[in-house]
């Protein structure tokens, strides 16, 4: 096809600009947006904190939390309808099994203190490690507190999510 009018480089240059002006835009975001979360970190955070004690647990405490996950498993891999339920001091147990599984250790981390039916929460003493921001120099630092946390069943298995955080002294935004 042939050209009909005169050529006009601004219309190549103005959308060359606006690209460059949204690429800035949205790097400018994600690098304020990282030191802002930093910042409100900070505010309920600790740089140094006492890991939580690790429970105190039987091998008769452990054989028991396994024999009440392998019930049910099974029940579960046969399409029965079933329920598993763990006191407080079965989940404790069950921190430990995780870790001796090498699924992943929340000892000294999380510690269960008990539930609440009303929320149908698990409550947890906390002493949670945050990773510094990437470039920077800051040390790791801690949440120590209480949380709550939902389980919800959700990507073929159990999720707990974080449904409320405090930290004695300090005021922990919702975000």
């Amino acid at each position: 096809k042939t050209p009909t009018g005169p050529f006009n480089p601004f219309y190549g240059c103005a959308i060359f600009v606006i690209i460059v002006l949204f690429g800035i835009g949205v790097v400018t975001w994600v690098i304020y947006s990282g030191y802002a979360q930093d910042k409100a970190i900070s505010e309920f955070a600790v740089e140094n904190a006492t890991p939580l004690p690790s429970p105190d647990v039987t091998d008769e405490q452990k054989t028991a939390v396994q024999a009440k996950l392998k019930t049910f498993g099974e029940a579960i891999a046969a399409n029965q309808p079933t329920e598993l339920t763990l006191n407080t001091a079965e989940m404790n147990t069950l921190l430990v099994l995780s870790a001796e599984s090498e699924i992943a250790d929340y000892r000294g981390i999380v510690k269960f203190t008990g539930m609440d039916s009303g929320t149908q929460t698990l409550l947890a003493d906390l002493c949670w490690p945050i990773n510094p921001m990437p470039f920077t120099d800051r040390p790791k630092r801690y949440i120590v507190g209480q949380g709550s946390f939902k389980p919800v069943i959700q990507n073929a298995g159990l999720d707990l999510v974080v449904e409320g955080l405090t930290v004695p002294g300090k005021t922990v935004n919702a975000g």
